[in-house]
């Protein structure tokens, strides 16, 4: 299994997190990103970092959404998928609007994935087109 850098970087930060360092290593974990010129994977490694530590916890659903409007959608999404698969009080739902999303939404959690987004839909179009 390939792990990537920014997922690399991510679990370098969590394991900062974890550990009793000064509250200057931050600093330096950004230092070392900018010196190596990798300091805009920034944002990346955040949002790698925040779903590992999902991940760990083994709870939690992340929401991502194209924009607000697509809120609605994704909220009737979670209300008719997750009662099989998770009690709802005990699931704690995170929402984010994701700027890599053209439309739609996509909903992920511990064991399952749905993926109501733009571009899945026009795969599935390339796909029925070229086959």
């Amino acid at each position: 299994m390939k792990i990537s850098l920014v997922e690399t970087y991510a679990r370098a930060l969590i394991e900062i997190e974890k550990g009793d360092v000064a509250k200057d290593a931050a600093v330096r974990f950004i230092s070392v990103l900018k010196h190596r010129g990798h300091g805009r994977l920034l944002s990346q490694i955040l949002a790698k970092c925040e779903s590992l530590k999902a991940k760990e916890l083994g709870c939690g659903v992340r929401v991502r959404i194209a924009s607000e409007s697509d809120r609605a959608d994704a909220g009737k999404s979670l209300v008719s998928e997750l009662p099989p698969l998770l009690p709802e009080e005990r699931v704690g739902v995170r929402w984010e609007i994701d700027p890599t999303l053209v439309s739609g939404f996509s909903v992920e959690g511990r064991d399952f994935r749905i993926d109501n987004s733009g571009r899945r839909a026009l795969l599935e179009l390339f796909n029925k087109m070229t086959a």
